[in-house]
């Protein structure tokens, strides 16, 4: 008995102040693995159902249910809420009760690396209808935001759909809804392809096609400026000694684009000119006339009359 007390007393005294130190790293390193995996987050992710063919959903309660995972910061910053969703499986063969089935974590797909703590509610009740399949109208996408300049137009394809649910809930359909389109700050013409919606009073209701086709055109404001009286500049190069005539020796400019990009131009930018260089030293021609913009914008000019009569006489010395 006084060896097995000197055996249990010097399992705990001998080296007590190593032994007491490994204790505390021990709960350390505890609280730091709790901590550091121990945040939680809520999502609130939608419930799909599986039913046999030729059964459709006529109420389902809830439609989404709260799931809160729990994990490392990291772990829980990587969930995508786009791809969680529950997934079930009816047992219901024929339009008889109602039912009701249990959510299980393992009924949740998408997370992988956090766990699953809480489930609220963790049921969900079905009532069956029987499966009809009806022609609808696409509604027009809804234009959110707006264009940086200008305004947007939209064409879509198809216009119509082909949708499959509850025969109780589709007696009533006739359109159907897309996601909107954003064209918030756009600058140029773009496509995109949009989810079409559900109906709201409609569970697992199949549409064919899912998406539709949606061709934004950004339409910006146009305007025009003319601007009279512009001098006619002759150009020639260094060498060249000549006498020019021009008829006439003003122009008109006329100036094409959208409006933002007119109101920065003004008459003192614009540069027209006929280019003389390597004529004979006497002669009449028709040339016609360039003009320069000092400030490069995305406009169209034209030049009125677009050709003159360029008179050269030789320099008498």
């Amino acid at each position: 008995m006084v060896n097995v007390w000197n055996i249990v007393r010097n399992f705990f005294v001998r080296n007590w102040h190593l032994k007491l130190l490994s204790l505390v790293l021990a709960a350390i390193s505890f609280y730091a693995i709790r901590n550091a995996t121990g945040f939680e987050v809520p999502f609130e992710i939608p419930v799909h159902v599986e039913i046999e063919k030729g059964i459709a959903v006529l109420e389902q309660d809830p439609r989404t249910v709260e799931v809160t995972f729990r994990g490392s910061q990291e772990d829980l910053l990587r969930l995508e809420p786009s791809k969680l969703k529950i997934e079930l499986k009816s047992k219901a063969e024929t339009l008889s009760g109602p039912e009701i089935i249990d959510i299980r974590p393992q009924d949740i797909k998408g997370p992988s690396s956090v766990r699953v703590v809480r489930i609220k509610p963790d049921r969900v009740r079905l009532a069956f209808d029987r499966e009809i399949e009806k022609q609808v109208n696409i509604a027009k996408p809804r234009i959110i935001g707006k264009p940086l300049l200008g305004h947007a137009e939209i064409d879509y394809d198809p216009k119509i759909a082909i949708i499959k649910g509850s025969k109780q809930r589709l007696q009533d359909k006739d359109v159907v809804e897309t996601e909107p389109i954003d064209v918030e700050g756009r600058v140029e013409s773009f496509s995109k392809e949009l989810r079409i919606l559900s109906p709201k009073d409609m569970s697992g209701a199949q549409i064919n096609p899912p998406v539709v086709q949606v061709k934004v055109n950004i339409i910006t404001e146009s305007g025009s400026l003319e601007w009279t009286n512009i001098p006619v500049r002759v150009v020639m190069k260094p060498e060249e000694v000549k006498n020019v005539f021009l008829d006439p020796q003003y122009v008109t400019v006329k100036i094409q684009g959208r409006s933002d990009l007119l109101g920065e131009l003004s008459t003192e930018m614009a540069d027209a000119f006929v280019d003389c260089s390597g004529l004979m030293p006497s002669g009449t021609y028709e040339l016609p006339v360039r003009v320069y913009l000092s400030r490069r914008v995305d406009v169209a000019t034209e030049v009125y009359p677009k050709v003159i009569k360029v008179t050269i006489r030789e320099v008498r010395k």
